[in-house]
């Protein structure tokens, strides 16, 4: 599912100024860590999907240091239910 910041920010009880800092910290790892199209921008409009953000918000030190885990895709979309 993707995620606009300000419901990243509510969600993670983070300032969305800090969203955007692990935003670009996503947008750099593009390619390397986390698969294209994980990160939609258009113009003015950003959303993130939500395992991607999660993933830089647990483990940003260590992305930063070159020491992070690697990164398992777990992306939830709202058509799926949820499995019991």
């Amino acid at each position: 599912m993707y995620l606009k910041k300000s419901t990243l920010a509510a969600e993670y009880d983070i300032s969305v100024r800090t969203v955007e800092t692990l935003i670009q910290l996503i947008r750099k790892e593009i390619g390397k860590r986390y698969p294209p199209g994980c990160c939609i921008h258009t113009g003015y409009i950003i959303r993130v999907r939500d395992d991607v953000f999660e993933d830089c918000f647990l483990n940003r030190r260590e992305i930063e240091a070159g020491t992070a885990p690697e990164f398992v895709p777990h992306e939830r979309h709202a058509w799926k239910e949820p499995a019991l």
